[in-house]
């Protein structure tokens, strides 16, 4: 089984609705600057009507605020996708692993090898003997 077609056929849709995602916040990125220079030409010029000032102003901050939600968005959906194909690809190396020491009769070796590499922690002592320092004993 080759692990990139999929990926792509599992994750492609997905991939490709975050692409979306950034796609638009960087058109409402773009469109930014073009606006300003908009409102920087309506406030030069002093014959045109009020109205323009306040759409251009209006759209300005309308398109810095969709391009921040969806720049939040696109950084929250790859971060679950990246979680996503991480734990795909670890888990179908660990099933890979663990059927190819099924077919070798060396399964015991596998499972060794999976505690040895798991770090054990001593658990902390209950007892207040235990924890307490030692005295001396001098009068």
């Amino acid at each position: 089984m080759r692990l990139f077609p999929l990926s792509i056929r599992r994750y492609g849709v997905q991939f490709v609705g975050v692409g979306s995602l950034k796609f638009a916040a960087d058109v409402l990125g773009f469109a930014g600057p073009l606006l300003l220079n908009r409102l920087v030409a309506f406030i030069e010029d002093a014959g045109e009507d009020v109205k323009w000032g306040y759409l251009y102003a209006a759209l300005l901050t309308a398109s810095a605020a969709a391009a921040a939600l969806c720049n939040v968005h696109f950084n929250l959906l790859v971060s679950e996708l990246n979680l996503k194909v991480r734990a795909s690809v670890v888990s179908a190396v660990y099933r890979f692993a663990l059927l190819e020491a099924f077919a070798l009769g060396t399964f015991w070796i596998f499972i060794l090898a999976f505690f040895t590499d798991t770090p054990w922690t001593c658990p902390a002592p209950t007892s207040a003997a235990a924890t307490a320092p030692a005295r001396s004993s001098t009068s």
